[in-house]
């Protein structure tokens, strides 16, 4: 075997074992906040995201495109623990949002825009793709009536969401990257 050939697969591997983590993490948060009572005065639908905090790592420091695998995959998990409508909703919100995120980290850097902003108008895109994700999976014109409460809603949830992920960034990084490693 190759030099070359046995580095890729090594690189691969890696890969692979981080993917396998990442994901880990979101079952774990997910979890977590299906745990939490419910936060008083907010309406039922309303979620914190942990899970997104895994995505939005992977897409800053792993690799844009497995930022896209991880949503789908993250989907597939809530269509095996919340139903088909609940997965639908995760994959139109994750993909909007993970979308967003990669042009936002590609075009600007963390100098202008940092974890908590990242967070925050990610978590307002996931909120409005899941609405429109909505509106036509339910073919429902009056759904949009929640646009000012889900762009209230991502700025309080990406704000939380956002500060957890600037708090854990350096334990996942060290765990992530660094349990991987040859």
């Amino acid at each position: 075997m190759s030099t070359s050939l046995r580095g890729e697969i090594m690189n691969n591997m890696k890969m692979l074992a981080q993917m396998g983590l990442l994901l880990g993490i979101i079952f774990i948060l997910s979890l977590i906040e299906s745990l939490l009572p419910p936060i008083p005065f907010l309406p039922p639908f309303v979620r914190l995201g942990l899970g997104n905090i895994a995505v939005m790592f992977c897409a800053i420091n792993v690799g844009k495109r497995n930022a896209l695998v991880l949503v789908i995959l993250k989907s597939l998990f809530v269509l095996f623990t919340r139903g088909p409508v609940a997965s639908i909703l995760s994959l139109g919100g994750g993909l909007i949002s993970v979308v967003f995120l990669i042009l936002l980290i590609s075009y600007h850097n963390e100098k202008y825009l940092s974890i908590t902003a990242l967070s925050i108008l990610t978590a307002i895109m996931h909120n409005l793709g899941q609405l429109f994700t909505s509106a036509f999976i339910l073919n429902i014109d009056g759904i949009l009536y929640f646009l000012p409460l889900s762009l209230l809603f991502g700025i309080i949830m990406g704000f939380l969401t956002g500060t957890i992920l600037r708090i854990v960034l350096p334990i996942i990084h060290i765990q992530v990257l660094n349990s991987t490693q040859d």
